[in-house]
């Protein structure tokens, strides 16, 4: 992992985002250095690592395209997904899992490859994200952070999901009673 990534998560995730709270981590064997490490000495309640693979960091085998067949919506209060994106094929299909898995108000920490960064083919290397990209493909989410790699040439995301819109006030209705007959109209 680049240390770029590390202080991005550092610098971006308050201790009152992970305290009590259930991580997912997508693509979470340790290759070469973990987001976990800062995220456990923050105290979550749980912290779940997939990955495709057996291995340090992996708590559950499973591909991200398969979120939603194994976990509940709404079942995590954080997401992060580091270096990962641009090794799944179907990138779409992941993000919706994530989104999906995500309680409102939840965040989802994304770092991923840019174009013109070398071909790292493991398990596969199949995209590479601007940070237009990641814009697009997270509108439906609230930005908080969206910069390049200062490092490396790499996109790097932070988000919220939005809370559901209610209606918090009504506006009231005059209504006009005929007292003679008991008949109301508006």
């Amino acid at each position: 992992m680049h240390n770029s990534v590390f202080n991005f998560i550092r610098q971006n995730l308050k201790p009152s985002e992970i305290e009590g709270m259930r991580i997912l981590e997508i693509g979470s064997l340790n290759v070469n250095g973990s987001p976990r490490e800062i995220i456990d000495s923050l105290k979550p309640s749980m912290y779940v690592g997939i990955d495709i693979q057996d291995g340090t960091g992996v708590n559950l085998i499973m591909s991200a395209e398969h979120l939603y067949s194994v976990f509940a919506p709404l079942s995590f209060d954080g997401i992060v997904c580091t270096e990962t994106l641009e090794h799944v094929k179907d990138w779409r299909q992941v993000i919706d899992q994530i989104k999906y898995v995500l309680r409102p108000g939840g965040w989802i920490i994304l770092t991923c490859r840019a174009p013109g960064y070398k071909v790292h083919d493991y398990p596969g290397d199949y995209w590479r994200f601007t940070i237009d990209d990641l814009a697009k493909i997270f509108a439906d989410m609230d930005v908080k952070v969206l910069i390049s790699d200062p490092e490396l040439k790499g996109s790097f995301i932070k988000v919220n999901k939005p809370l559901p819109v209610f209606l918090t006030s009504i506006n009231p209705i005059a209504i006009n009673v005929d007292e003679d007959s008991n008949s109301r109209t508006l």
